[in-house]
């Protein structure tokens, strides 16, 4: 590993010479694009796993890669039979088989819905076990019908702003009134 002169960077910094200074930590400097290469080259061109060990977000990665030509392996699109054989080699087991296919479990889990694949022994496919299809029986749930939830008590300045907004609602009132009468008795007269 390369290290800074020290005798050097503090001529520099005592006679503020700020070009020598960038001169001096210039080949330190690395480059977005210098760690986008590198850890897209060690991850093979997986994009997730170059952020992840960047600790970067995945958009930042593809659009630098994206930038500077960087090749990236491109998200392929799998067919029912893939996810069938991730599960059936995961033993069923989601998350198992969506690292196999480089996929999140959510994914995995969406597609074994989709195309009625059986996930883990026992569990069937659809909804997942745990929550409820229907209404739960046994209990009743909520309020009984036609009722209404009692009005949470205000405080003492929500009450004086009601005040407030009802005295100026009934003055506005009573100009309006006042300015239909006299409407009136000018057409009148």
């Amino acid at each position: 590993m390369k290290k800074i002169d020290q005798k050097a960077l503090a001529k520099v910094i005592a006679d503020r010479d700020f070009d020598g200074l960038l001169a001096l930590v210039q080949p330190f400097i690395v480059s977005r694009e210098e760690q986008v290469r590198a850890a897209l080259e060690e991850s093979g061109g997986k994009v997730m796993e170059a952020a992840a060990a960047l600790g970067l977000h995945h958009s930042i990665v593809r659009n630098t890669a994206a930038q500077y030509g960087i090749p990236i392996q491109r998200m392929r699109h799998r067919s029912p039979d893939d996810y069938r054989a991730a599960l059936e080699e995961a033993g069923g087991n989601i998350t198992q088989a969506a690292a196999a296919l480089g996929v999140h479990r959510t994914t995995v889990s969406e597609m074994a819905e989709r195309y009625g694949i059986p996930t883990s022994p026992g569990r069937p496919t659809g909804r997942p076990t745990g929550r409820p299809t229907g209404r739960p029986t046994g209990r009743p749930t909520g309020r009984p019908t036609g009722t209404k939830k009692p009005p949470k008590p205000l405080s003492e300045w929500e009450r004086a702003d009601r005040r407030e907004k009802k005295r100026a609602y009934d003055r506005e009132a009573k100009r309006r009134e006042r300015a239909k009468k006299k409407a009136q008795g000018s057409q009148g007269g």
